[in-house]
């Protein structure tokens, strides 16, 4: 099963290498599947950079809704910035072995 780990703990995503079902996600992380996607096409590109983005927002407990007439605050948005940014390089693994295995 392929998969991608947005990890806020340690602001840092790691790429599981076909990962058995039974293994558990690093606490502060939630696992982002992609088994599912081809992603050699940038349609399939587009949809695994959402569910990085909404697993990045709900870890980081972000909310763009007003809560207690607040929006986000400034950390939920620094947090999901570091999500993204160190989803990219398991983003990008996984993009390029798809490309090569087709």
């Amino acid at each position: 099963m392929k998969t991608v780990f947005v990890t806020i703990a340690a602001a840092a995503a790691v790429l599981a290498a076909p990962a058995s079902a039974g293994s558990p996600a690093p606490a502060g992380s939630i696992v982002v599947q992609h088994a599912d996607l081809n992603l050699a096409t940038v349609e399939g590109q587009k949809t695994l950079d959402r569910r990085i983005n909404a697993a990045a927002r709900k870890v980081c407990q972000f909310s763009s809704a007003p809560a207690n007439g607040a929006l986000a605050t400034a950390e939920a948005r620094r947090c999901v910035s570091k999500a993204r940014a160190s989803a990219a390089q398991a983003f990008a693994l996984a993009v390029e072995q798809d490309q090569r295995t087709g």
